[in-house]
């Protein structure tokens, strides 16, 4: 006999109908048949098939009967994706939830999957769980490369960018500090030059007195 926990439901075929407001339903499964339920009120609810039951569910914990057994059960999200639950049979566990179903880290035989509209539960589950978490792996590993290799471009496009600007800088400073060494040479030069024509100057004009006190000398001396 296979035990509970290790079944593989291929294929789920269910019509899940209500007949009365909320209070009587009708149910048509493949393995389970035909059967009617009506709820007397709320938390309440008698079954053709599994006779009276009732839960009561506060803060995530629900205990209640049916089926001739007690019902103690609870869920507690403690993120997105990971939650914490707690049966009468294994305990409390822990879970993960995922795009294809659900797999248990603590219990990883009671996992789920669902693919292509078949569900799967037991070890079928955890295999499909295993393979479906090592592609996600794979995956964010390619993702966090190809971002790594990507913002390594721009780093190298935004130094090459930078490098050609203080290279443009620099030659501009370059080529303003040797226009104005020019200048400076060229003030210089012409400033050398007007102290040189006055200095000549200057001389030309004490040789002409020279000359003309010479003159007047000499005229004296003949008068």
């Amino acid at each position: 006999m296979v035990s509970r926990e290790h079944r593989v439901t291929l294929k789920r075929i269910e019509l899940n109908k209500k007949l009365v407001g909320n209070r009587l339903r009708a149910r048509l499964s493949r393995t389970g048949g035909p059967s009617l339920s009506l709820k007397i009120f709320k938390g309440l609810t008698y079954n053709t098939s599994g006779g009276l039951s009732g839960s009561k569910t506060k803060k995530g914990l629900t205990v209640g009967f049916g089926r001739g057994g007690l019902r103690l059960r609870g869920r507690w999200r403690l993120s997105k994706s990971l939650n914490l639950n707690l049966s009468k049979r294994s305990g409390f566990s822990l879970s993960w939830r995922n795009s294809i179903g659900s797999i248990n880290l603590s219990r990883p035989q009671y996992s789920s999957a669902k693919v292509f509209g078949m569900q799967f539960r037991g070890k079928k589950a955890q295999s499909i769980q295993g393979y479906f978490l090592l592609f996600s792996m794979a995956l964010f590993a390619t993702k966090v490369t190809l971002l790594g290799i990507y913002y390594a471009v721009v780093f190298m496009v935004m130094a090459a960018r930078l490098a050609l600007l203080g290279a443009h800088h620099l030659f501009s400073f370059a080529k303003l500090g040797g226009a104005s060494f020019v200048v400076g040479t060229e003030w210089l030069v012409l400033k050398s030059l007007r102290k040189l024509q006055k200095r000549s100057s200057s001389r030309a004009g004490k040789k002409s007195l020279r000359k003309k006190g010479i003159r007047k000398s000499n005229a004296k001396i003949l008068r």
